[in-house]
Order: structure tokens, then C-alpha cells, then sequence
């Protein structure tokens, strides 16, 4: 409990009384072939720590690894519980005594349509490469973006056919 008040009271400092920055948090779901992964988590100084760890969820019948990181446009840099010194997420492959490094993935570049959006989601599939017994590297550029935002019209009447009809012609 300390520490989770301890990284509430210093994310309260960093958002509303340092130099303004301006910083967008995105979600971040990595898809994993089973639920024996964790993403590993970080302290503020770049050390691994267990507290920060997050554990595998199953959505519709899939595992992922759910994160939210947030992006400083000034420099360039993702910060978080699950993100290092040097950009990195690291899955490990959860084990009796230990767990053992599985893949590690770079973090996505951020395009202006991205850090706009009001719900922003990177998505990516590690599946192949974390049944792989030995140490893995994901490029960056395998993120895929999206936001789960669905205009109002949609939401409300379903399916607009006849405008489907007309983007096809």
C-alpha cells in the first residue's frame, strides 16, 4: 500500500507541478499464448521490481498483458512502471523458483493522429515469438494503433448501410 500512495503522490507532482510537459497516456495490450507471462515492472532509478509486475488477463478467450505508459512528445520518452531507461518492455516467462526473460519489446513511435485521439490503444502480438524458448527482440514497428472511440451514430443506430454502400462505389 506505501507504494502505491507513494507513486500516486509523486504522478500528482509530476503532472501538476513541474514544468508543464506535454504528455498523452496510451494503453498498451500485449498478446501473449498463455497465462504462465508477466510484464515486468520498474522502479523510478530503471531497477526491475516485482511490485510493478503485472500479470496476464484473459479477454474473449485471449491472454494480454495490459499496460498504460505515457509518451513525452518533448523528449521522445515512454515512462511508467513497465518501461526501463532504454525503452524497453521485457515478458517474462513466469517459473517455479524464477522468472526468465522471454521477449522484450521496443515501444511504438507516436504519430500526431495518435497522441490525439481520445482513446488511444497499441496493440501487439508476441504469441510466436514467447513460445520460443530463449530471449526474443520485438522492433518497434509491429504496434499496431487504434482507438476503441465509436462515433455516436454508430453507437446508437448500429451499422449505417447505405453509407457503406456508398464508400464501396
Amino acid at each position: 500500500m506505501e507504494g502505491l500512495i507513494a507513486d500516486k503522490i509523486r504522478q500528482f507532482i509530476e503532472d501538476n507541478l513541474t514544468n508543464a510537459t506535454q504528455k498523452q497516456t496510451f494503453e498498451l495490450r500485449v498478446r501473449v499464448p498463455q497465462e504462465l507471462f508477466v510484464l515486468r515492472g520498474f522502479d523510478t532509478n530503471g531497477a526491475a521490481s516485482n511490485r510493478n509486475s503485472l500479470a496476464t488477463l484473459k479477454v474473449n478467450g485471449e491472454y494480454y498483458l495490459l499496460t498504460q505508459l505515457s509518451y513525452d512528445t518533448q523528449n521522445g520518452q515512454w515512462s511508467g512502471g513497465n518501461v526501463n531507461h532504454e525503452q524497453t518492455l521485457y515478458i517474462d516467462k513466469v517459473g517455479v523458483f524464477s522468472n526468465s526473460a522471454s521477449v522484450g519489446v521496443k515501444l511504438p513511435t507516436v504519430s500526431k493522429e495518435a497522441f490525439l485521439s481520445p482513446n488511444p490503444v497499441f496493440i501487439l502480438d508476441v504469441s510466436a515469438e514467447a513460445r520460443y524458448n530463449g530471449f526474443l527482440e520485438v522492433k518497434a514497428d509491429r504496434w499496431i494503433f487504434y482507438s476503441e472511440v465509436i462515433p455516436l451514430d454508430e453507437t446508437l443506430w448500429g451499422e449505417d448501410k447505405i453509407r457503406n454502400l456508398y464508400e464501396k462505389l
